[in-house]
């Protein structure tokens, strides 16, 4: 079993990921062509996170002073304009 993180990295380093035999959705079969390959790739390309946690704190109609950080790949435009980006993981995935 794979963290997001770690599926992530092997993803871009190209390395092989291996989808379980019993891999389903509302009991429709996967492949790992299906799944990881064509699913998951657009999932695992960028995120985004809040620093503080709580109930309905993403909500855009709080105010919080909350601050988004996002994961993207170097180079990648950005998608939202308050959110501040890094291409590092290892400070993305750090404990808030």
């Amino acid at each position: 079993m794979l963290s997001i993180a770690e599926v992530r990295e092997c993803a871009i380093a190209g390395q092989p990921l291996v989808l379980n035999e019993d891999a389903n959705r509302n009991s429709t079969p996967y492949t790992k062509e299906r799944y990881l390959d064509d699913y998951m790739a657009k999932n695992l390309y960028w995120f985004q996170a809040c620093d503080k946690y709580g109930f309905n704190n993403e909500s855009p109609y709080r105010s919080t002073g909350r601050k988004w950080l996002g994961l993207a790949p170097e180079g990648m435009e950005p998608v939202f304009r308050h959110t501040r980006y890094t291409s590092d993981p290892e400070y993305f995935w750090q404990n808030p």
